[in-house]
């Protein structure tokens, strides 16, 4: 009932615990799509606390594109919230996470993954770096199958090119791609790939070859309307002003330029506005309006790199808190691994410890069955030898006196070596009797057992049992009293062994128990049975109980 009560608790709790489970990563693969929702929906992450928790959840839970999505929105977090080089490295941590040999791999996640880490390599000033992911972004694109984030991930290489002053790599990296858009049928971005181009062009003074590129951008790109900029695409009047200077359109060059002065917030287009004024005025002749124009250009200049330094400085800064909080976490990991070692050396030492107890222990047990094998021999050995001394005698006449001096003499020594090798005093009759036991083929075969230290088996119990049945059914049904006498099975059978004389050394070498363990089982027994405490005389003690239960011995055969 115990073991059907406990089994059933069991059960319950797996259940409890595989619900509860259960429920949790359920919530947690609902949280990772609502946050994938959001961040697909361009949503700004103020925080990282959900990120986190999911990231960690995922670590030892779900799959590993669950845990790939799962870093990848922290590294999208962290990026919100300015910190460059923990976002870089969530990403990165997220990119390992793909398996690329599996079929479902999601090359699509893995692709943003890239991009996302170019783009803040480009923020850090690391051209290199930003190369080789937008190479990676590149080639996921391909084999997801996006030919259009494919070419723009191969364009967008021109930011690094451009940054390190390589303005050819930059044109032929932009022809490339507006070929390449050309011919998968994205006529806009064909055209808006190519204004780089008409840039670089118009710093080097080559605006005849920028001009045909411009009108091109103007018609196709989506981007200009009856010369009008979309939002977003104010530095196209800078180029065109350009243009017209070229052309001689002063008036309408100055008309583009000072299209760009708008918002006064952003520098990019205050600096170029007012340089493209400058050279307006410079080819005027207009000498209060190059000055002043001059200083405009330089303090939009400045505003600029003071723009940028500030910008420097942010990223200085997160790389300084990164650094410090990497440096901080490697330190806790020694830590910990350190511990760990001490741990595993500590739980090495305690299993050598346990394995040397153990050894010592079978050793020692090892010991004691040789020795009880030894000494149960040696009494066989000795009560064959008496029982033969005793069938000797018995055949001799009144004229074989001498002989049956010596047999006599040999009689008191064998009883007194047998005495001596029990610890039990007996007289001529004991010894007799528990020679005529051994005519029991049962009790002849556990002597012999006891001998070689084997094993009764429950089958040879039995046989003892009944045997105790036939010769003492009084005594078996006392010792079987369990109200009144409750005792165990070992301890039944240890009264048994005492019944018919077999030694202490036998009863350890029967129940394979050590001989404290048997002084134990003994005391109990007196206690149960005779109320005496302690071992001593619980010989003497069974043999009384047995003439008061028979009064007589037979031999059972």
């Amino acid at each position: 009932m115990n073991i059907l009560r406990f089994g059933t608790t069991t059960l319950l709790a797996c259940l409890l615990l595989t619900s509860c489970g259960r429920q949790k990563m359920e919530r947690a693969r609902h949280n990772l799509l609502l946050l994938e929702s959001q961040n697909r929906s361009d949503s700004v992450f103020r925080s990282d606390t959900l990120q986190l928790s999911l990231a960690k959840y995922f670590d030892r839970h779900g799959t590993r594109s669950e845990r790939m999505l799962a870093y990848y929105l922290l590294g999208r977090a962290r990026h919100d919230m300015g910190e460059a080089p923990s976002a870089i490295d969530c990403y990165q941590q997220a990119a390992d996470l793909a398996d690329t040999t599996a079929a479902n791999c999601d090359y699509n996640l893995l692709l943003r993954i890239y991009s996302q880490m170019a783009s803040l390599f480009h923020l850090q000033g690391l051209p290199e770096e930003e190369r080789e992911a937008l190479a990676h972004a590149e080639q996921n694109a391909w084999k997801a199958g996006d030919t259009l984030l494919a070419i723009n991930s191969r364009e967008h290489l021109t930011g690094s090119y451009y940054l390190e002053g390589k303005y050819d790599d930059v044109i032929r990296i932009c022809e490339w791609a507006s070929t390449e858009y050309e011919k998968a049928g994205y006529k806009a971005d064909a055209a808006r790939a190519l204004f780089s181009v008409i840039h670089i062009y118009v710093e080097r003074g080559d605006s005849a070859k920028a001009i045909p590129l411009l009108e091109r951008y103007e018609t196709e790109s989506g981007c200009v309307h009856e010369h009008e900029a979309v939002p977003g695409h104010e530095l196209y009047y800078y180029e065109k002003g350009a243009a017209e200077m070229y052309l001689g359109h002063i008036d309408s060059a100055e008309t583009f330029y000072r299209q760009l002065l708008g918002d006064n917030r952003n520098y990019n287009h205050l600096q170029a506005g007012y340089k493209g004024l400058l050279s307006v005025y410079e080819r005027l002749g207009r000498e209060d309006s190059i000055s002043k124009f001059a200083k405009l250009y330089a303090a939009a200049t400045d505003s600029s790199y003071k723009e940028k330094a500030t910008r420097d400085v942010a990223q200085a800064n997160a790389m300084y808190k990164y650094d410090k909080a990497k440096m901080e976490s490697q330190q806790a990991r020694e830590r910990l691994r350190r511990t760990y070692y001490a741990l595993a050396i500590i739980l090495l030492l305690l299993s050598a410890s346990i394995l040397w107890i153990l050894q010592r222990m079978r050793m020692r047990r090892e010991r004691i069955r040789n020795a009880l094998r030894l000494e149960n021999q040696r009494y066989l050995q000795l009560l064959s030898e008496y029982r033969t001394a005793l069938a000797s005698i018995s055949s001799l006449t009144e004229e074989n006196s001498s002989q049956k001096d010596y047999y006599q003499s040999l009689i008191k020594k064998l009883q007194t070596e047998l005495s001596s090798l029990t610890g039990n005093k007996m007289d001529e009759a004991n010894w007799k009797e528990i020679s005529e036991l051994t005519d029991t083929p049962i009790i002849a075969k556990l002597h012999k057992y006891a001998a070689t230290i084997h094993a009764v088996t429950p089958s040879e119990w039995e046989e003892m049992y009944h045997a105790c049945h036939q010769q003492y059914p009084a005594f078996l049904s006392h010792i079987n009293n369990f109200t009144k006498h409750d005792l165990t099975n070992n301890e039944k059978q240890i009264c048994i062994l005492l019944l018919f004389r077999f030694t202490r050394s036998e009863i350890g070498a029967l129940l394979d128990i050590t001989p404290q363990s048997l002084t134990n089982y003994c005391s109990r027994i007196n206690m149960k049975l005779f109320h005496i405490t302690g071992a001593k005389g619980i010989e003497f003690n069974i043999q009384n109980m047995k003439k008061k239960y028979s009064g007589h011995f037979t031999t059972f055969v």
